[in-house]
């Protein structure tokens, strides 16, 4: 292929001049995925096993106890919209299930415009639809749970910090940060796409001296705006518990299974549910490659758990379409 018709070749940003704008599309399979949601809402017989603790959260956050809530170690974003909704009206179970369906039509819409912006019109069609429908995706996103809201908090933030170099403007990495930084407030992994966008960006930096200023600016922004809520939230857990912490979640090793679990801090009202085992679970492994080897088939067990072949023709559209 000659130099020149390679660069008159369009990748999958370029967009004619008189090309559609992806909003209306986008939006549509967000009213989609919001409609599929709250028929699974409907259907639902029992709530998600955290759905009551986010709701006693909820529940505390009204009553004024900020404390207990800030002790739990549960983020505290989910809960404190499950509130808001609660004092517009909503019950409480109501609430959280219209958060979480809410999320889920967002997190669509934002999936749409970033696939459009990286792969183009066709590929961003089967990819909204696909998470629009999927049906794991449905069900985290249509019950009491905090997943659904970290999901669209972590897309749009996705979309704004793939955006910001291209457009180079700053309000770009203003919204790519701070969405990072509210999806730390839902969960504590929200925050690793500021981490993520640090080290790529710093590495851009190093490679393009050339613009090596604007990018330098759009970085800063993009960090700054992460930092708030996670200084806002790390001084809320200091104020109260008296130490320096990002989380107080249970970290990589104790859930493995190798390392001391993490407790709720003391002095909070709202214990933390423990699993119950059931009657068929073998005896935890006493060794740390055991323990280590039944944390890595939980794990695949997950990932198996999330396909659904009957969404293999939505992949294949997808493949054929990129």
């Amino acid at each position: 292929m000659s130099p020149s018709h390679a660069a008159s070749t369009p990748g999958p940003d370029a967009r004619p001049p008189s090309s559609p704008s992806i909003w209306p599309a986008a939006c549509a399979l967000g009213a989609l995925a919001a409609a599929v949601r709250s028929v699974a809402w409907l259907r639902t017989a029992a709530l998600f096993d955290d759905g009551p603790i986010f709701l006693t959260l909820a529940q505390a956050i009204l009553d004024g106890d900020w404390s207990s809530v800030l002790r739990h170690p549960y983020h505290p974003l989910y809960p404190a919209l499950v509130a808001a909704g609660s004092a517009l009206g909503l019950g409480l179970e109501e609430a959280g299930a219209a958060v979480s369906i809410a999320s889920g039509a967002l997190a669509v819409v934002a999936f749409t415009a970033w696939v459009d912006d990286a792969f183009g019109r066709s590929t961003a069609w089967i990819g909204g639809a696909m998470l629009a429908l999927h049906p794991f995706a449905v069900s985290f996103s249509a019950d009491v749970q905090s997943d659904g809201l970290y999901m669209a908090l972590f897309l749009w933030s996705a979309f704004f910090l793939y955006r910001a170099p291209r457009s180079e403007r700053a309000a770009a990495a203003l919204a790519g940060g701070g969405f990072s930084g509210l999806a730390y407030l839902a969960r504590p992994e929200g925050l690793g796409l500021a981490v993520l966008a640090g080290i790529a960006g710093a590495a851009w930096i190093a490679f393009d001296p050339g613009a090596r200023r604007r990018r330098v600016r759009g970085l800063a922004v993009a960090l700054l705006a992460a930092a708030v809520p996670v200084a806002v939230y790390m001084g809320a857990l200091e104020s109260e518990t008296g130490a320096v912490q990002l989380t107080q979640k249970k970290s990589v090793r104790a859930l493995a299974g190798v390392g001391e679990a993490d407790s709720p801090a003391p002095g909070s009202s709202l214990a933390e549910p423990a699993a119950l085992p059931r009657a068929s679970d073998p005896p935890p492994p006493e060794t740390t490659a055991g323990r280590l080897a039944l944390a890595a088939r939980d794990l695949y067990r997950s990932a198996v758990s999330v396909l659904r072949f009957e969404l293999l023709p939505f992949l294949a559209l997808g493949v054929f379409a990129a």
